[in-house]
């Protein structure tokens, strides 16, 4: 019985002991209230400045409880109006974002991530929006979330960008049917590896023509064909070594006997046609002289005594040199040979005809007075009408002589 008192007395002397100690400690270490709501932190009676207290409070130089920024060791930490550091949160100050890290301090200079999403941080720590540049790679910052952008095309100063899965902006590369070059640009309305970029910068497909030429593009390769022929819509093309291809046009066969250069010669438009002949016959005329040329073939084609097509007309066998010789030819196959007064004979020509309708008459102002020329269907120079020996009458337009019957 003494001895188990013993123990009693001994157990309860320890625990008093140890009561003692701990309310010494809470003396030496506590937080304290000034007279203005602020705390300071005391240790052994004395305020302690400019030290860290755990890991969540800070007491600054005059010895009070730290709120709002602190710079300390080139870093930047929060603390709440109770002085809390504030830890792996957002920031909202004076219109900027910060981001606290698990630590308290803040995310700053550079490309950060917080939880899913990086974003961008200047020096001081706030938030950016926008295109930057880190480590000599350029990403690009949401202006309404701040989150890098990953696997998007982004339009800025009217310039397209596309920023891939890492959110590094492309340079020098295909993006699907896009190229960007090595500013990163989407580019348009050029050539790029045998593919055509049009004016939305994606890679033509199909059918294109460009400039003079058409272009055929495969719909998987984006590349354009070459050296082939293809029949699109009906339509044949013929596609040479460089991808450059016209229309192959298979002209109707004559109603009449007819040079063989009809089927030979490129298939173009009447008023090309015409505009070829008259240069042909007539260049070196007048313009009025050119127009009454024009007009002669016109009256053939009206004319029951000739063919009613105007290719057939002119392609009618012995009727017109140029289709024998080779001019015509190259009048047609090199339009820059036709001169512009030839051009405007034939669109003129064309015209009246057109607005004269069924009409039988068809007029051509000579010195100032109006003649119906409807029924004029020959043409000659001078001497070859006098070596024909013909007796027709006929109107003399510069050299040449016109007249409506061969007699």
């Amino acid at each position: 019985m003494r001895h188990s008192s013993r123990k009693k007395f001994f157990a309860a002397g320890v625990l008093f002991i140890l009561l003692l100690l701990s309310m010494t400690v809470q003396a030496e270490a506590a937080w304290k209230k000034n007279s203005n709501g602020t705390y300071s932190y005391y240790s052994n009676g004395k305020k302690v400045k400019n030290k860290w207290i755990g890991d969540d409070y800070y007491v600054n130089s005059k010895g009070v409880r730290q709120t709002g920024w602190l710079q300390k060791g080139g870093k930047w930490y929060y603390f709440t109006k109770s002085g809390k550091l504030v830890k792996s949160k957002w920031i909202k100050s004076q219109g900027n974002m910060y981001y606290a890290g698990s630590d308290g301090v803040l995310l700053a200079n550079g490309r950060k991530k917080v939880g899913k999403y990086y974003y961008a941080f200047s020096k001081r720590g706030v938030k950016l929006t926008g295109k930057r540049t880190y480590g000599g790679k350029t990403y690009f910052f949401g202006y309404k979330t701040g989150r890098m952008l990953t696997n998007q095309w982004v339009k800025t100063n009217k310039k397209y960008y596309y920023y891939g899965s890492n959110g590094v902006m492309a340079k020098s590369a295909w993006i699907g049917r896009y190229y960007v070059n090595s500013k990163g640009q989407r580019v348009t309305n050029t050539w790029k590896s045998g593919r055509y970029l049009g004016s939305n910068g994606k890679a033509v497909v199909g059918l294109k023509k460009i400039g003079k030429y058409y272009y055929y593009f495969d719909k998987k390769t984006y590349k354009k064909v070459t050296s082939t022929t293809l029949k699109i819509n009906g339509t044949t093309y013929k596609f040479d070594s460089s991808g450059k291809g016209k229309k192959v046009t298979t002209v109707p066969k004559a109603s009449v006997s007819v040079e063989s250069t009809y089927y030979t010669d490129p298939d173009v438009s009447d008023e090309t046609l015409l505009a070829a002949i008259i240069y042909c016959e007539s260049g070196n005329q007048s313009y009025n002289g050119q127009v009454a040329v024009g007009m002669v073939i016109m009256n053939r084609v009206r004319s029951s005594l000739f063919p009613s097509d105007l290719r057939e007309v002119i392609y009618q066998k012995t009727q017109f040199e140029p289709t024998r010789n080779g001019s015509m030819t190259r009048a047609l196959k090199n339009s820059s040979l036709v001169t512009a007064s030839c051009r405007k004979a034939a669109k003129t020509v064309l015209q009246k005809y057109k607005s004269a309708g069924k009409s039988s008459r068809v007029y051509l102002t000579l010195n100032g007075k109006k003649v119906n020329f409807s029924s004029y269907l020959f043409f000659m120079t001078k001497p070859a009408y006098r070596r024909l020996g013909l007796t027709s009458s006929y109107r003399t337009i510069g050299d040449h002589v016109f007249f409506k019957t061969w007699k």
